[in-house]
């Protein structure tokens, strides 16, 4: 089987297309496919059938689709475990995260797959959480790192490929020019260029009738896809009738959005350049007479052989890496030098100014896309790379199954707050019967046992909180083999339960936090809570002031 890594599926970035591009692709050529998302919001990574109906690109149904977060070592005996990360980072704009529980769920994987299965990581974070949860272990599977990125662009990139470094077998580019980031950490025989897979579009798009000469960069809104050169290009052309659409999520919450938006202000050119937003293929190309592409590093531009698909000519800077291998310069379209918006702008002019260059153009770039890039093309080389289909997916849902049930229902769950010793306490009341033992509490940082009073048909489980709480207990003394009860967030005194750390959990979607009831009025509970806030006020006021006198 295939076990395709990502980091998650829901989204409309070129990232997500690719997933599910790479995934289809995959499936449709006969390889056994699995999704395995790794993001901490576990509904990013599983949506639910109508929202995979609804996802700008579509997954096809047949294929698994699972959250490492939702999967569980041991039959459930960590759980407990599945909350507080111990490995934990950030690389680029993100953080990531991995509990226990995670990493053990890799370590399981390792062992149940063999040498005839694959493993493909899309990012360097999965690959790296694979490379630590095998610590010492010897891997079995068969391992592969898709770099789409330019490593060589981002400073922490190479870092994190060199710490998951044990876990990557080879890597695989999307580009020729890119294997050469990698040659210096593998072997040069161990570095494979096979293009993205193409979208499920595989026929021109009409054109539809627009005035005057348009030209549009589907790109996001960020500095790498440079925009700005781009409004800065168009102010150099005096032709009214050339206009430019910049396609994207444009959020105004987004900074560069702003800044974009502020040049074309003071350029007055608010006439001629357009930012619509999202946009499908066919909104996109059907209105395009160019394509342009400003971007400062690109892993692979799926902008390029999406032009050339449709049969338009495209403009680009020299970035790496790949206009050099999808545009003949000249034939199918202009690269010009990084960042020279005088050229950009006189190869734009040239192209606006002669509707029979755009067509030749367009016809040289769709023979290209043909003869390199098309569906048939990339499944061929997959073919080559990975061997021919063989085995069948495994079942991970059914080989992570939750064993047992939970002793305790959320029902039998309450709280409520007392004061001792001028600070506030939570008291959770079990109300059963069920004897819990070796009762802990783990906030991340501590793990420490509560004072737990006995009743007939009640336990009450008494502690100060001092951060995140995840309260477990086992049902033996001294067993390995606990249970999540409940948990209490950082700067609250409200107890819920995640579903997802319970054996009972059964929807990948139930993800949402159970609220436990009280055991006291609204007007005691309300009391409690400005007395408690008082009192930290007041602490915190005269003990400053005691500090102070001190010192």
């Amino acid at each position: 089987m295939i076990l395709l890594c990502v980091n998650e599926v829901v989204g409309r970035s070129g990232y997500h297309r690719l997933i599910v591009d790479l995934a289809n692709g995959l499936h449709r050529n006969g390889y056994p496919v699995t999704v395995l998302g790794f993001a901490r919001d576990a509904r990013r990574s599983v949506p639910t059938r109508q929202e995979r109906r609804r996802m700008e690109w579509k997954l096809d149904d047949e294929i698994p689709l699972l959250a490492l977060q939702t999967l569980v070592a041991s039959g459930g005996a960590m759980l407990h475990r599945n909350y507080h990360p111990v490995l934990s980072g950030r690389l680029e704009s993100g953080r990531y995260n991995f509990t226990a529980n995670e990493l053990e769920v890799l370590r399981d994987l390792n062992r149940t797959l063999t040498p005839d299965d694959t493993i493909l990581f899309t990012s360097p974070i999965t690959a790296m959480a694979f490379a630590v949860a095998l610590h010492d272990e010897a891997r079995r599977p068969r391992t592969i790192l898709q770099a789409h990125g330019n490593y060589e662009y981002y400073t922490d990139l190479i870092p994190t490929l060199e710490a998951a470094r044990e876990g990557i077998g080879q890597i695989q580019t999307s580009t020729q020019a890119a294997r050469k980031q990698f040659v210096p950490l593998f072997d040069e025989a161990d570095v494979i260029s096979v293009p993205n897979f193409p979208s499920e579009t595989v026929e021109s798009i009409e054109p539809v009738a627009h005035e005057g000469v348009n030209i549009v960069q589907p790109a996001s809104f960020q500095t790498l896809k440079n925009q700005l050169d781009a409004v800065r290009a168009l102010a150099l052309i005096n032709d009214e009738s050339v206009h430019l659409t910049l396609w994207g999520v444009a959020s105004t919450k987004n900074p560069y959005v702003l800044e974009v938006q502020a040049l074309v202000a003071s350029l007055g050119l608010e006439h001629r350049v357009h930012i619509p937003g999202f946009g499908t293929e066919q909104d996109i190309y059907s209105q395009a007479d160019i394509v342009t592409l400003c971007s400062l590093a690109e892993g692979f531009p799926n902008t390029l052989t999406e032009s050339a698909l449709h049969g338009l000519p495209v403009v680009a800077f020299d970035f790496d890496f790949g206009p050099r291998e999808i545009i003949e310069d000249g034939a199918s379209g202009y690269i010009v030098p990084l960042r020279d918006v005088d050229a950009l702008a006189e190869r734009w002019s040239a192209l606006a100014a002669d509707p029979e260059l755009r067509e030749r153009f367009g016809r040289r770039a769709r023979e290209i896309y043909d003869a390199g890039f098309s569906y048939q093309q990339v499944s061929r080389k997959y073919r080559e790379f990975l061997g021919a289909p063989h085995g069948k997916a495994i079942d991970l849902a059914q080989m992570f199954a939750r064993s047992g049930t939970d002793p305790v229902t959320v029902r039998q769950i309450s709280r409520r707050l007392r004061t001792a010793r001028g600070r506030v306490e939570i008291q959770v009341a079990i109300g059963s019967s069920i004897t819990l033992h070796d009762v802990r509490i783990d906030n991340g940082t501590r793990v420490f046992e509560p004072r737990v009073k006995r009743r007939i048909g009640q336990t009450l489980i008494t502690f100060a909180p001092e951060g995140d709480e995840i309260i477990s207990y086992s049902m033996q003394p001294g067993s390995a083999d606990r249970y999540y009860l409940a948990s209490i967030k950082a700067e609250s005194t409200d107890v819920e339960v995640l579903p997802w750390l319970r054996r009972d959990f059964r929807g990948y979607r139930q993800v949402a936090p159970i609220a436990v009831g009280t055991t006291e009025s609204d007007f005691v509970r309300a009391r409690r809570a400005v007395i408690w806030k008082l009192r930290q006020l007041t602490r915190r006021y005269f003990g400053k002031k005691r500090d102070t006198s001190v010192s």
